[in-house]
């Protein structure tokens, strides 16, 4: 957890670091270590993949090539079985690799996030999920519906109900990219 923890930091930094931490091999190493039930490595591991993947176009490619989609997705796909924290950084991983600034990724990535994003935010109801959770999965589909494809995709999961449910709940965030 350490590890992931001090790569995160650095990989935060400028992107001559985050650079470093590119050359040093750590992308395959962190997505290596998420299938693990420590709570903390998977949240350092997140957080770390995020940093680098919110860098750049080219080390955002890097990390979903190296299968780093993987570990925010298997969160949000069973989200029961992580800690609020996991389920929290899993989202905002989501939104760094998806930042407006960068190219959009193709839809043979995005078609794999639309159905577990409208899973995640319909939500087993017995479960306690944060506004700001909640907040960066809508963001994440917010800027993956840019594309008009992916908005189609989108709009057949069935979501815009409870899209239309979170625009009268939550925080301003929220209720923006609810929107």
């Amino acid at each position: 957890a350490e590890a992931a923890w001090i790569v995160s930091n650095i990989a935060s930094g400028t992107s001559e670091q985050t650079s470093t931490v590119v050359e040093a091999g750590a992308i395959p190493k962190l997505v290596a270590m998420f299938p693990t039930d420590v709570s903390d490595v998977q949240e350092n591991a997140l957080w770390a993949l995020g940093n680098i993947g919110g860098d750049s176009e080219r080390f955002r490619d890097m990390v979903v090539e190296a299968g780093g989609i993987k570990p925010p997705l298997d969160v949000l796909d069973a989200p029961a079985n992580y800690t609020e924290k996991v389920r929290n950084t899993a989202s905002w991983v989501l939104t760094c690799y998806l930042t407006p600034r960068r190219a959009e990724f193709g839809l043979d990535v995005t078609s794999k996030m639309i159905p577990i994003l409208a899973k995640f935010l319909r939500g087993p109801e017995d479960l306690e999920i944060s506004w700001e959770t909640q907040g960066y999965a809508v963001k994440a589909l917010d800027q993956i519906c840019a594309n008009e494809a992916a908005a189609e995709l989108t709009i057949k999961t069935g979501i815009l109900s409870r899209l239309v449910e979170l625009c009268t709940k939550g925080d301003t965030d929220l209720r923006y990219n609810a929107i």
